[in-house]
């Protein structure tokens, strides 16, 4: 049976929020060089210690809890962190109808949260390629973003239109480009996952070697889901169902 993210009931930092707010209001910024990303998501966080700036991280695996949690993290980089947030959407599936639904969750404005959020599509590879190593520079300049996603940055450069050599070189320059951009914020490419080909795999390769961290998710059926990392950690777990609550969701009240 397939999961109802949007439904899943999640219980936000409330204590860090609170201190986020005080050492932004005496000026202190530094918060955001040092403070990890929490998806308030708790068996992840505890599994994944969170996101911290300055690293790369590749997330893969079951599609809908990989679009999920890119939405999530969208969402608490502007709640937790008080900084936009970026999406470079490769595979078009951007949900700002689930992201509203996450702010309101956290006791956020919706409508300030989509103006903090900036999206751009990229349909093709070379508009990707130009919207990372051109563009990109200048957004989080005018924004200063503190979070950027990626989705679906491998399969987007499998394009039959242009050759191997051609798609790998746009990778690897896209790859670069992320890295130099990388200190002082959060960054995450995703991966739905699904069959890989040849080619997908080697993309996928070159992600992982550009990345400081590797998460991976599957699917094992009856809501149970399995993380793994590069280092070879391993957690199972079953995430609440929708319209049911938790001990920490009656805590929050």
């Amino acid at each position: 049976m397939p999961l109802a993210m949007d439904n899943i009931r999640l219980q936000p930092d409330i204590a860090a929020s609170m201190e986020d707010c005080g050492d932004l209001a005496s000026g202190n910024r530094s918060i955001h060089e040092t403070r990890r990303l929490l998806t308030a998501f708790h068996r992840v966080d505890s599994f994944t210690g969170g996101f911290l700036p300055g690293e790369m991280v590749f997330l893969r695996g079951y599609p809908q809890f990989v679009h999920f949690l890119e939405c999530l993290v969208l969402v608490r980089g502007v709640g937790q962190m008080e900084r936009d947030s970026v999406l470079i959407d490769g595979g078009n599936g951007a949900n700002p109808y689930l992201m509203s639904n996450l702010a309101r969750r956290f006791r956020c404005d919706a409508d300030e949260l989509t103006k903090r959020v900036h999206l751009s599509r990229a349909f093709t590879v070379h508009q990707m390629g130009h919207l990372i190593e051109h563009d990109l520079q200048t957004l989080v300049d005018r924004t200063g973003a503190g979070t950027l996603v990626v989705s679906s940055f491998p399969q987007l450069h499998l394009d039959d239109r242009i050759g191997w050599d051609e798609s790998r070189s746009l990778c690897m320059r896209a790859l670069a480009k992320l890295r130099q951009l990388s200190p002082g914020r959060v960054i995450i490419l995703t991966d739905p996952g699904g069959s890989p080909s040849y080619h997908h795999r080697r993309f996928v390769g070159m992600v992982e070697g550009a990345s400081h961290r590797v998460i991976n998710v599957r699917f094992l059926g009856r809501r149970k889901l399995r993380i793994w990392d590069s280092d070879g950690n391993t957690m199972d777990f079953c995430p609440v169902p929708p319209h049911q609550w938790t001990l920490d969701d009656f805590k929050e009240g």
